[in-house]
């Protein structure tokens, strides 16, 4: 009986456990230094890696981080490969590995009833902190003004108009911005706000910066329009840098205010602006070359037709609108409009006069609408019809045309330059050909009732007119 119990307990207790014990020991002996089967890290199969190779697996899945520095100046982007900032895991990798022997990895598979571990770290960062002390030395924003004793609010003129220097809101305390920097970087952050982190040392006014910032708002009130100029496809901004320009000053160059105490613009400068803008873009004056009929270009250097800037109505708009913080595009008032936009602002509707030819066109949207004989100013009396590019500026009906030695009463007028105009002529039984050397006009453009009848209704005022030889 006791040899039967003694095989029993052989069957029973020693065989298993010894089953056990080298099962155990051989699971010792396979993951001696690995993870074991079944164990995830940051959802990344272990098994079979040590914590050496694991930490390298896990740091590759790790973008380069950067960091995004916000100071009253501005902003400042620190990569941190710059202050040779480096990851690890191993610390907490090791301690996973060293925790999970077979007993332990046995006794939560029993737990989890078969399933896997999947454990989750955190990387330990370092980095050189001398690195990033030269960072911050290389940035003057970052620099430490604790002990700054040259404290100074000023205005200051520069290409973008005025600006404020003001050294009280600038008083770095390097120390706090180095902490509150490191913080971020070894909390995981991207960003840091040194003002949001007391980094900024408080100042108190004097009554003579106080005075600055009393005329600082005199002085923003002033620059801050942008009112943007058309004229046509091209465009003038008035901003910060034009305005500023117009600000009143005396003649020490100090802010003029005028007997009410306000700041306001030099008028003369603002005159100057405009001056320049009709400079610029008006066409009234411009030498112009044009392609006739019969195919000749011609250059006419007298010219009334086009555009020009209302110069006086510009300034008082300037002088009234820009003061008032305002944001908005303005087309100019004109004392006096081209029929066309762009540079070539004749357009394809116009009358031309080819004195050479005694010959009248009238082109509509680039067609011909109308051709006639004409005749021009007697060349041999010196009553020649001046060479100009004008514009229809006035019509009427039964019209009698008064000089020193006339009174003829005509049907049709429309008057191109001056006393100069386009009229009909009933008196005349031929027009074209060379007539007006001998026999012309006082200088308008006698043209056939007919001819000048349909060109009247068709004219509007403002039609250009191109006279040459």
């Amino acid at each position: 009986m006791k040899k039967f119990l003694a095989s029993l307990c052989i069957i029973f207790v020693v065989i298993p456990a010894v089953l056990i014990g080298g099962g155990y020991f051989l699971l010792e002996k396979r993951y001696d230094g690995t993870y074991m089967f079944g164990t995830y890290i940051n959802d990344v199969y272990a098994e079979d890696i040590t914590p050496e190779q694991m930490n390298e697996k896990l740091l590759g899945f790790l973008e380069e981080r950067t960091i995004m520095i916000s100071t009253r100046e501005g902003e400042i982007e620190l990569p941190l490969s710059r202050i040779d900032f480096a990851y690890s895991y191993e610390e907490e990798l090791k301690k996973i590995q060293k925790q999970s022997g077979t007993a332990q990895w046995a006794q939560r598979m029993l737990e989890r009833g078969g399933e896997f571990t999947d454990y989750h770290v955190e990387p330990v960062g370092s980095y050189d902190r001398e690195a990033l002390k030269t960072f911050m030395k290389e940035h003057k924003e970052l620099t430490d003004r604790s002990g700054q004793t040259d404290i100074r609010v000023e205005i200051q003129k520069t290409a973008d108009g005025y600006e404020l220097r003001d050294d009280t809101l600038l008083i770095l305390d390097g120390e706090k911005a180095a902490a509150a920097i490191d913080a971020a970087i070894m909390d995981g952050r991207d960003r840091v706000d040194l003002e949001k982190e007391g980094c900024y040392i408080p100042k108190r006014y004097t009554s003579a910066m106080k005075k600055v910032l009393w005329e600082w708002e005199d002085v923003n009130r002033l620059q801050q329009s942008q009112i943007t100029y058309v004229f046509g496809s091209n465009e003038e901004v008035v901003d910060a840098s034009v305005l500023s320009d117009w600000i009143a000053l005396d003649e020490d160059g100090n802010f003029f205010y005028n007997e009410d105490g306000i700041l306001t613009y030099d008028k003369e400068k603002v005159k100057a602006f405009v001056e320049s803008l009709a400079k610029k873009y008006d066409t009234t004056d411009k030498v112009r070359r044009f392609r006739a009929t019969s195919g000749r270009e011609v250059t006419i250097k007298n010219s009334s037709y086009g555009n020009a800037i209302d110069q006086k109505a510009e300034v008082e708009y300037l002088m009234d609108t820009a003061p008032r913080g305002v944001s908005e595009v303005h087309i100019p008032e004109y004392s006096q409009r081209a029929f066309a936009e762009g540079d070539d602002d004749i357009g394809d509707t116009y009358i031309e006069v080819d004195m050479s030819i005694q010959t009248l066109y009238y082109y509509q949207n680039g067609r011909m609408i109308l051709q006639t004989p004409v005749v021009t100013g007697n060349t041999r009396l010196g009553r020649g019809t001046p060479e100009k590019v004008c514009y229809v500026y006035y019509k009427q009906r039964h019209r009698t045309l008064i000089g020193p030695d006339y009174r003829t009463p005509v049907s049709y007028w429309m008057a191109v330059n001056g006393n100069i105009g386009i009229h009909d002529a009933s008196w005349r039984g031929k027009f074209g050909g060379t007539i007006y050397k001998t026999n012309g006009s006082h200088g308008c453009i006698n043209t056939p009732t007919k001819a000048v009848s349909v060109l009247y209704d068709l004219v509007e005022i403002g039609t250009p007119v191109i006279i040459f030889y």
